[in-house]
């Protein structure tokens, strides 16, 4: 595309801001490193990352770890995402204020509490959307949070 382009991004039909900010955090993690903190710190490392409901749906404590860290990897890979959308500066969000929970349909969201909540309101994020996927042994996921407008932080 050239400046005189009319589908140039310079042209004013495209240079409209949006009502809105859009912040966005992605993940990637092999699913082995879980099952490496999984094998070396067990329970620990489960109590200390995943609510209770998050264990319970990928399997529970007793599940291999192999099968529970394949689980397990996309919700680690949706906190570490969240992290990196909300931008923390002074304090981190325990892991435990970030959950994946399953809607009716199939999807997932991601519940806020805590910190990870109070950090999202301060900076006006009314909205957050999650995404995990698996393909062999990566596991990938991606947060968006969605700034309200002016009017509605008013």
């Amino acid at each position: 595309m050239t400046d005189t382009d009319p589908r140039s991004p310079s042209d004013a039909r495209h240079s409209r801001a949006l009502p809105f900010n859009v912040r966005v955090g992605t993940e990637t993690r092999d699913v082995s490193s879980v099952e490496a903190s999984i094998r070396r710190h067990g329970r620990t490392f489960l109590d200390r990352t995943f609510t209770a409901q998050e264990i319970h749906t990928c399997g529970g404590y007793d599940t291999e770890p192999h099968l529970l860290a394949a689980r397990l990897a996309g919700r680690f890979c949706a906190k570490e995402a969240a992290l990196k959308m909300l931008r923390p500066t002074a304090i981190m969000p325990e892991w435990l204020d970030m959950e994946v929970v399953g809607v009716p349909g199939g999807w997932l969201r991601l519940n806020l509490t805590g910190i990870a909540l109070q950090i999202a309101e301060e900076r006006g994020i009314g909205d957050v959307q999650v995404s995990i996927s698996q393909d062999g042994s990566v596991a990938v996921a991606t947060v968006i949070g969605v700034e309200r407008s002016l009017d509605e932080a008013g």
